[in-house]
């Protein structure tokens, strides 16, 4: 009787849905099959054998448990082809099919996905009887507090999108996702004002879903984090088991529970799980060193001894990253620990709405000719009979130009401009025998450039920056007779810059002939100084594959890229899988499910919105759409194939052509229902899993009219400028044309994507955005695009993503995520526009900083403990030798309460490691200057603590630069005015052109006195550069140089000190002792370097050490470690560096975060006293207070005056890609240790004192999930 009960309660809602909304007898959020694939195998009460053949994510065999994707969605049955039933036995078997399904779970669809259900709905907000009108009004404000909460999370404001969410969820009371996001905004709110009742608001608010749907994955490893967080680790792994058992192949969740399985001491299935993802994913570094550990506790030191080798290996080389915080700081630890999409609130049903997709009669014709072209020496029966096209904006006007080849019987190729209206003018012919030809900013200079491939040796021409091209000889390829294919540019090394791939055949033809010798491709990595290297080896792909065409993406969701080399013969795919750190394998074809041969063109895209990257490909049999479970396992839909697989064609590409928000399907060359061959169209009938032909829907359409008679590229494009995608069509035998699109009216963004930013380009990302994924979300609108999708193998649409937006007048929630990984949310982006976009620049790593209370405010000194660096990468290889002892000079001090209180606060993206704090007074005469022995050594020592007392110091009485500029009042005092780099490197940071400062001292060194010591003297600031940047500089072959010194003597240029180092971060003094090395007479100085280093004053002084000075050193009287925030940047009068201001905290960054054990908030003083190894350990926004009692100083004595410093014994470590150990505050260092990252004949002191201090200390758990 329940289930009667159930199903009939079922009915009356779907009939009286059909009563009041005059539409499908099932919403689009009930129709729901009759069996609940979550169920057990006993309890399906309908056969699977009807619903095989629908794709995942509208499959028929679920209980629409939407809980398992990052963007949850509704399960949606297509409508049925056949006639109409009667309603009353349509009703009637509905009826029998939902009562199946409650009887095989207990509960209806809406149930177990979490959703408001209509049943039982009776709040006012959205009332199921009022007119639709009103229904879709407050359905439309909850989606946009929805999509608006969703873009302030990531932007880390999370008080703001908690409130967002709380809005929505009171219009929609019942929406579990929206409750769920506020529960994970809360939960980052952990480090605020009433952070407790916030956390236990999480808490409750995660029980409280879980309370209704017992399987919901997100909120059981949101609570899992919680209670992680809490120190309850028995409940954190009753959760975390929970996840597991419900996606055991989720490597995030199976690495958690790995952890906690440790934790409670159940190594062996930790050892299990851990194998399984190593085995699985080679590059997750995490389960590699975890791993690593297990088994030298088990006392395999052979396995582990190959697990630390990878380890080394992928920390050294990191190429991808993939480490984000799941303690306070939002970021993307997978996809259950990431803000849910509004994909799944209940809807009432869309109108259906007529497609009124048509083309203007006004064919645009080139003035050209396309020619089925081949080489002289070619066999008989080869020929070019494919045209490449490649469309970009290319002299930067805001339009999109094109390139094409096959213009004539030697394959003259031609650049074409656009006037903005889609008329086109010929430009000069840049190439012959060009086929494949692929636009994008291979120099990161800020234009595009192109890589034309050829028959025989491919071209590259560089953008002059006025929209033409010129040739450059500097890439090394074989020029033999072969054919490029498929020319594209991809950063194949994730290293921030395109390389160049060339999928090459012996068969001179295009399309290849399937029977043509296997050759070698070329893939020739980018060294950024114009020079290019063979990365086939490296990459494992030496080997001759015949490949015709190639498809990158991230295939599996790990956030690297992957590629598929297809081959036109009878062979299967290459699918070459990246592990990182130059690491990669081959997948096994037949799991990979890309079984095709014989392979014309191919394309990706999302077109079932479920944020894989699903490929679409077309062979001599067909066309084929493959849809991606996100583990780079792909299951080829027979529906689709039924369809309209037998359209065939070389070519398309996902685009939205009705701006209705969904991709569609554009083919340049399909075959047709009467037999003639022309451009096809393929409308995404979203929310349906169906594609329906143009030409179906309206047998009218121009497009029914136009044929290609023949193989035809195409590519689809805004080239009028009215914010409708055109189709440009390349039949061979005809001119090139153009069909304008001049359907009806709807909304639009372009969105040009610019890795770099601004005029420093800065950040890692190659500057044509290449690989960044983008989702664009406004109300029932969303969608996922990817910059640089082809179409067809010689084809290129232009990188500027074009989203249709339907009748929503703006974005409202915006998620870009770039190639380096820095994700980055806008929102309320007015539609009907491009907007150009860049990546946020991000100074991702530096030093703590040092405020001190002045009387009047906390002042900004400086960084320090950047000579404690741990794991810095100098060069491949290569790790600075860290140095963590520093002292820094201090400005007034003034004390509160009998107290001096310092704040050491970290601003960025890495670890502190504090050991010993002590304020150092220094008494000395009244009219000297006293300056410590510091230095950031390079090839000197580094120099032992002394103070150096000054009372005449030597001033330059002229100074001039490397562009014969006058910088002497720049160099005479401290004032923010600087000589030293001006002009940047805008490739790597940190890297300027070399530059010099030459200094005069005049006759002041004639009267040295010999007896006294002689010391070089200098402040300024450095920007540092990251592991990253040296990595990509050894590539270049170009190394970072730190200052020389040299001496003009004897009629030339002397080095007296190679590359001796230079000042430790911002607003640092320097010394060097030059004493024998300058000597009188030794008038001119130079200090010359390519670093982005600065002076604002230089002097030289002898040092009076026979002058009294009394060195007095006192330690914390109270040490405490606190949540502060973020200072905000501000310069005081426009200048570099920027300063922070500690008045004016941001809450949130968006920095990741290491994993390991942080010190507990609180006090901590007894850990500051000693260099003992036993840390504060703190991260990004957290806050060491220092305060030392005034009392405890021995009185100044009369004549004498007092000067402070800080002294630190600090290490630091970043979460640079390269830099060793990023990701995890594990190996700690300790001062015996003889590197970092040590040998494993060393390790962290053990004593009962140290394990003491890690018990009682370092509780702060934070685990991180992906690397």
């Amino acid at each position: 009787m329940e289930v009667i009960s159930r199903g009939l309660k079922c009915l009356i809602i779907m009939i009286r849905l059909e009563v009041v909304e005059g539409n499908s007898p099932v919403p689009p959020f009930y129709r729901q099959a009759a069996v609940c694939g979550e169920c057990p195998d006993e309890n399906r009460t309908a056969s699977s054998a009807s619903i095989q053949d629908f794709p995942r994510g509208q499959t028929l065999g679920r209980c629409w448990n939407l809980t398992n994707k990052q963007q949850l969605q509704a399960d949606f049955v297509p409508h049925s082809r056949n006639p109409p039933m009667n309603p009353l036995f349509r009703h009637f078997s509905l009826l029998l099919a939902l009562s199946a399904c409650c009887a095989g779970c207990g509960r209806n669809p809406a149930e177990q996905a979490g959703l408001p259900q209509r049943s039982n709905e009776t709040v006012s907000t959205m009332p199921l009887a009022a007119p639709q009108s009103e229904r879709a009004e407050i359905e439309g404000q909850a989606l946009a507090e929805f999509n608006r909460g969703a873009g302030l999370i990531e932007q880390y404001k999370y008080s703001d999108a908690a409130e967002a969410f709380e809005k929505a969820l009171n219009l929609a009371p019942d929406w579990t996702a929206a409750k769920f996001n506020i529960g994970l905004a809360l939960l980052n709110l952990n480090g605020e004002k009433g952070a407790k009742e916030t956390l236990g608001r999480a808490r409750d608010l995660f029980l409280e879903i879980l309370q209704a749907h017992p399987d919901h994955k997100h909120a059981h490893f949101s609570l899992g984090t919680y209670y992680q967080h809490a120190g309850d680790n028995e409940k954190a792994l009753e959760h975390f088991r929970a996840v597991y058992e419900l996606d055991p192949q989720d490597p995030f969740v199976s690495f958690r529970y790995a952890e906690l399985l440790i934790g409670s001491n159940d190594h062996e299935q930790a050892r299990e799980i851990l194998t399984d993802i190593v085995d699985n994913d080679p590059g997750f570094t995490s389960a590699v060193y975890r791993l690593m550990i297990e088994y030298q506790r088990a006392g395999n030191p052979q396995r582990a001894m190959e697990l630390a080798e990878r380890f080394q290996k992928l920390k050294s080389t990191e190429l991808t990253p993939e480490i984000y915080s799941i303690g306070k700081v939002y970021g993307a630890s997978g996809q259950y620990y990431q803000v849910l999409g509004a994909d799944n609130l209940p809807l009432s049903p869309r109108p259906a709405t007529e497609v009124r997709l048509d083309f203007s009669p006004e064919v645009l014709k080139f003035d050209a000719m396309l020619v089925d072209w081949k080489q002289r020496s070619a066999p008989e029966g080869a020929g070019i009979r494919l045209a490449g096209v490649a469309a970009e904006d290319i002299d930067d006007d805001g339009d999109f130009d094109l390139c094409l080849t096959a213009l004539d019987e030697e394959g003259k190729t031609t650049l074409w401009m656009n006037d903005g209206f889609g008329h086109f003018s010929e430009g000069a012919a840049i190439a012959t025998q060009g086929v494949s030809p692929c636009i994008a900013d291979v120099d990161n200079d800020g234009d595009v450039d192109l890589w034309l491939g050829r028959v025989g040796k491919d071209q590259l021409f560089v953008n002059r920056g006025d929209g033409t091209f010129q040739s450059v000889d500097s890439v090394k390829q074989a020029d033999e007779d072969w054919v490029t294919t498929c020319a594209r540019m991809i950063d194949v090394d994730c290293d921030g810059d395109l390389d160049l791939v060339a999928c090459r055949s012996a068969s001179q033809s295009i399309p290849p002939s399937p029977d043509a010798p296997a050759v070698r491709s070329s893939i020739l990595g980018n060294n950024r100084d114009g020079t290019y290297q063979d990365l086939t080896g490296p990459l494992g792909l030496d080997d001759p594959m015949n490949a015709s065409l190639v498809v990158s993406g991230d295939f599996d969701n790990d956030r690297d890229l992957d590629m598929v080399f297809f081959k036109a013969s009878d062979q299967l795919p290459t699918v070459w899988v990246n592990d990182r750190a130059w690491s990669s394998h081959l997948a096994d074809v037949e799991k990979s499910g890309l079984t095709m041969t014989h392979v014309l063109g191919a394309t990706t895209g999302d077109p079932d919105k479920d944020g894989d990257r699903d490929l679409l490909v077309w062979t001599t049999d067909g066309m084929t759409l493959l849809e991606n479970d996100g583990h780079f396992h792909f299951t080829a839909l027979t529906r689709f194939a039924d369809a309209h697989g037998g359209m065939g064609g070389t070519g398309g590409q996902f685009v939205d052509m009705d701006n209705d928000g969904d991709l569609d399907i554009v083919i340049g060359d399909a075959a047709r229902k009467d037999g003639s061959i022309g451009p096809a169209i393929l409308v995404n009938q979203w929310p349906q899993p169906a594609f329906e032909s143009l030409s179906d829907i309206n047998p009218k359409s121009l497009l029914s009219a136009i044929e290609t008679g023949g193989p035809s590229s195409c590519v689809a494009a805004d080239f009028t400028g009215d914010g409708k995608c055109d189709l440009f069509l390349n039949p061979i035998g005809q001119a090139p044309f153009i069909l304008v699109n001049r359907s009806a009216d709807a909304h639009w963004v372009g969105l040009k994507m610019a890795g770099a930013e601004g005029s420093e380009k800065k950040t890692r990302s190659n500057q044509s955005a290449l690989g960044t994924r983008v989702d664009v979300k406004s109300g029932r609108v969303w969608q996922q695009y990817v910059v640089g999708a082809p179409s067809g193998s010689v084809a290129m649409p232009p990188l500027r993503i074009h989203a249709g937006l339907g009748d929503a007048t703006s974005v409202q929630w915006l998620r870009v995520v770039w190639p380096d990984g820095v994700l980055q949310a806008e929102l309320e982006l007015a539609a009907d526009q491009v907007v150009e976009l860049a990546e946020l620049q991000r100074k991702i790593s530096s030093c703590p900083h040092l405020f001190v209370f002045n009387g009047d405010r906390y002042e900004f000194v400086s960084d320090f403990g950047g000579m404690g660096g741990l794991g810095y990468l100098a060069a491949p290889g290569i790790y600075g030798q860290p140095d963590p002892t520093e002292y820094v000079p201090l400005p007034k001090l003034a004390p509160v309460e009998g107290q001096f209180v310092m704040q050491v606060l970290e601003p960025l993206e890495e670890a502190v490691y504090f050991d010993e704090a002590k304020l150092v007074a220094v008494d000395h005469p009244v009219g000297t200057t006293v300056y410590p022995s510091e230095l950031m050594a390079i090839n000197v020592s580094p120099p032992s603590f002394e103070m150096f007392l000054c009372n005449d110091p030597i001033r330059p009485v002229a100074a001039t630069d490397h562009q014969g500029r006058n910088v002497t009042a720049a160099v005479q005092a401290i004032d923010r005015q600087y000589a030293g780099a001006t002009d940047l490197d805008p490739r790597f940071l940190g890297y300027a052109d070399d530059h010099y400062v030459e200094l005069d001292f005049g006759d002041a060194m004639d009267d040295l006195d010999p007896n006294l010591r002689l010391i070089l003297c200098a402040y300024g600031w450095v920007e540092y550069s990251y592991s990253t940047t040296n990595f990509a500089t050894d590539q270049a072959k170009l190394p970072l140089k730190a200052p020389t010194l040299s001496v003009y003597r004897d009629g030339k240029w002397i080095d007296e000190f190679v590359e001796f180092g230079y000042p430790a971060g911002l607003n640092h003094y320097m010394t060097l002792d030059v004493t024998g090395h300058l000597r009188a007479g030794d008038r001119r100085v130079r200090i010359r370097t390519n670093m982005e280093l600065f002076w604002d004053q230089i002097f030289l002084m002898q040092h009076r050490e026979q002058m009294e000075m009394r060195i007095q050193e006192i330690s914390v009287a109270n040490g405490e470690l606190h949540d502060r925030g973020y200072p905000r940047e501000y310069s005081p009068d426009g200048r570099h560096p920027n300063l922070l201001d500690y008045t004016n905290i941001d809450r949130g960054a968006p920095w990741k975060r290491q994993e390991g054990d942080y010190t507990r908030f609180g006090e901590v003083t007894e850990l500051l006293h000693e260099p003992d190894d036993r840390y504060v350990i703190f991260g990004p926004g957290e806050e060491l207070t220092l305060k030392f009692d005034v009392d405890s100083l021995e009185p100044l004595r009369d004549g004498f005056t007092r000067s402070y410093l800080l002294k630190a014994d600090s290490y630091c470590k970043d979460m640079d890609l390269y830099t060793a150990e990023p990701d995890t505050i594990s190996p700690l260092p300790f001062h015996g240790m003889s590197a970092y990252p040590y040998p494993p004949s060393e390790h962290y002191p053990k004593t009962p004192a140290h394990v003491e201090y890690r018990r009682k200390y370092n509780t702060r758990s934070v685990r991180s999930l992906r690397q």
